[in-house]
């Protein structure tokens, strides 16, 4: 993402030390602005090598501010080991427009790698893939491929954890971050909160002397996994912290739909389960109606960096439920109401107005 000279300028008279798009420094380890080449903005030295990449018009439309990677052999860059690697908590900001899905074995397109992403010390990613619907390695739909991020070793949250993310359509532009706070991996795409993945049995990322690949996976079985990303990247960044919302937003505004939704519409992200709510926006006061099979269910509220502020967990009365919910006092805002029975879910963006 890339801004004009005169932003450039009011930025850096008005709010430094914060980077643009009001992003704060703290806390960065690498930033790619892409910029014709994979050079590390922030001077520490994670300079990139490129293969097989070429420069082209980023989401402003400018020449030379993103890298396009082929999503074939040989294109994608790698950033050499440096101790800050190591991370234990994360955020990874990227701003990319898929062109296409990895459909061979396992169906993953690496926007970032360090080391073999399962089971090994140090390793963590930010990837597009589609068997989290179907734990399948062999089948595929280019219809349900969502955003994921992971690290370290055994910390595997339940595949079906991130069905909740929204599908991701080809020539599109994102804005996707990936957060590990030590209990949970979070995806945020457009600056919405989309997916909540404790891992089964957290534990610590670990440390290893890896360095990255960006756009394919160059670890481990890599002749057999690739994991090639066809697409372009506008930005890519890595924090050793996790960013708050009002950063998160920051990042993603100038991108998708007009950055944060706060739109009064429902979306609904997860199609498993039949039921809704209203009204929509509301002032913390709300029905949770709908048809269940499960013998009970769990409505959950979440605030917008992931924090719980509400739980009920009801029993369905003729697989049928109509639960009226009063929030606890809670600023105006946008919340995530999710709903689950048994290993389904849905989930919606709620505004509350007063």
């Amino acid at each position: 993402m890339k801004l004009s000279i005169r932003s450039i300028l009011f930025v850096a008279i008005f709010f430094a030390p914060v980077a643009m798009f009001g992003q704060s420094t703290f806390g960065l380890v690498a930033h790619w602005p892409f910029s014709g080449n994979a050079s590390d903005n922030t001077g520490k030295g994670h300079n990139g090598t490129m293969n097989n990449v070429t420069a082209t018009a980023g989401k402003s439309g400018v020449s030379n501010t993103a890298i396009r990677f082929a999503g074939a052999s040989n294109s994608y860059i790698t950033i050499p080991y440096q101790p800050d690697l190591n991370l234990t908590n994360y955020t990874f900001c990227a701003v990319l427009k898929p062109e296409g899905f990895y459909t061979n074995t396992c169906q993953i397109s690496m926007i970032m790698a360090r080391g073999v992403d399962h089971g090994y010390p140090g390793s963590y990613f930010l990837s597009l893939t589609e068997n989290v619907f179907d734990s399948s390695c062999t089948t595929f739909d280019t219809n349900r491929y969502v955003f994921t991020c992971g690290g370290g070793p055994s910390n595997y949250p339940y595949h079906y954890s991130w069905a909740d993310s929204p599908t991701v359509h080809t020539n599109q532009w994102y804005c996707v971050i990936g957060t590990f706070d030590g209990t949970a991996f979070r995806i945020y795409v457009n600056g919405d909160l989309r997916v909540i993945a404790p891992p089964q049995v957290p534990v610590p990322i670990g440390t290893s002397t890896d360095g990255l690949s960006i756009g394919a996976n160059i670890f481990g079985n890599a002749s057999q996994y690739p994991y090639w990303f066809k697409g372009v990247m506008d930005d890519l960044r890595i924090y050793n912290r996790v960013l708050t919302a009002s950063e998160i937003a920051n990042y993603c505004n100038p991108v998708g739909d007009g950055g944060t939704d706060t739109t009064a519409s429902v979306i609904g992200i997860e199609q498993n389960i039949s039921v809704a709510i209203a009204p929509n926006p509301n002032s913390g006061n709300f029905s949770v109606h709908g048809i269940l099979t499960s013998p009970t269910a769990a409505i959950d509220v979440y605030n917008t960096v992931g924090q719980l502020v509400y739980r009920k967990v009801v029993a369905p009365v003729q697989n049928a439920i109509n639960e009226h919910i009063e929030l606890p006092v809670v600023a105006d805002g946008v919340y995530i109401v999710k709903v689950t029975a048994g290993v389904e879910s849905k989930t919606y963006k709620m505004l509350i107005r007063r």
